[in-house]
């Protein structure tokens, strides 16, 4: 009975669903949430509300989480250059904003994982 009362995981709607995907294939462009919405064919509103209910994170947080997923990527590998010039890379313009960013998402500096 106790798996019963869960909540069942909502399935993302197919304007969320879109605009993730575009998200994930296009990392490195910037657009607004107008931009994004017009994209999948809804006002932006409804978009935001949609990322809210199904990702659980703004449209900006999902877009940085794309892209910070990337530079940990670029990062392992040992590609890219420097950290800030993997962070330029990556959308991020203050390195010292994108290490923050990086240690709150995986729990680690973006240089440790660059050492390893």
């Amino acid at each position: 009975s106790q798996a019963m009362s869960r909540p069942v995981p909502a399935i993302a709607p197919r304007h969320v669903k879109r605009a993730m995907a575009y998200l994930r294939e296009h990392p490195a462009q910037q657009l607004s949430g107008s931009e994004l919405a017009t994209l999948a064919n809804v006002s932006l509103r409804a978009l935001q509300d949609g990322f809210r209910r199904f990702a659980g994170v703004s449209i900006i947080a999902f877009q940085r989480q794309v892209r910070l997923e990337q530079a940990r990527e670029v990062l392992a590998r040992g590609e890219g250059g420097s950290v800030a010039q993997v962070a330029l890379q990556h959308g991020f313009s203050n390195a010292g904003r994108f290490a923050r960013y990086f240690q709150q998402a995986f729990g680690v500096t973006p240089a440790m994982v660059r050492r390893r």
